[in-house]
């Protein structure tokens, strides 16, 4: 019987070892595998799907550094999101909090875009004319791509 119970126990410290290594690599290769995280401000992404290739490398190191100082904002504005929603689906819906907390969204989200902004005008400012010139085009081929998709999805009403 000892026996028997000896061969168990190894099968199942072989099948234990054999799972663990499984998700060990299957872990690791998600990890691995995992885009990197783009360095540029997620709001100035549009600026770079413009360039080419040797201009986005000049540009990156000013945008990751843009991104830095962004990211917090972008953070405080999903946290305060999150803070109204839960503040909305309360039991007992209190007003002021609500109204305090769209506050802290709006201000926060000014400073967001005042800052991207500013960092938009200095990008630009790098730019050639030619560069910028294609950065505005895709900017309105993007747009008037949404225009379009949004007048597709509208729903007809007949009278």
């Amino acid at each position: 019987m000892s026996l028997n119970r000896r061969t168990f126990m190894l099968l199942l410290l072989a099948v234990s070892v054999t799972l663990n290594l499984f998700f060990i690599g299957a872990l690791t290769a998600r990890y691995v595998d995992r885009p990197q995280r783009s360095s540029e401000p997620l709001s100035m992404r549009w600026v770079m799907r413009a360039l080419n290739e040797s201009d986005r490398e000049v540009l990156r190191p000013r945008l990751s550094q843009y991104n830095e100082v962004l990211r917090p904002l972008r953070w405080d504005m999903f946290q305060t999101q999150q803070h109204i929603n839960d503040l909305l689906v309360a039991t007992e819906v209190d007003t002021d909090a609500v109204t305090e907390a769209f506050g802290q969204l709006r201000s926060v989200n000014l400073q967001y875009q005042q800052l991207t902004h500013q960092h938009l005008a200095e990008v630009f400012a790098t730019l050639t004319p030619a560069q910028r010139e294609r950065v505005i085009q895709f900017m309105e081929e993007r747009r008037n791509a949404d225009i379009d998709r949004n007048r597709s999805e509208a729903p007809r009403t007949t009278n």
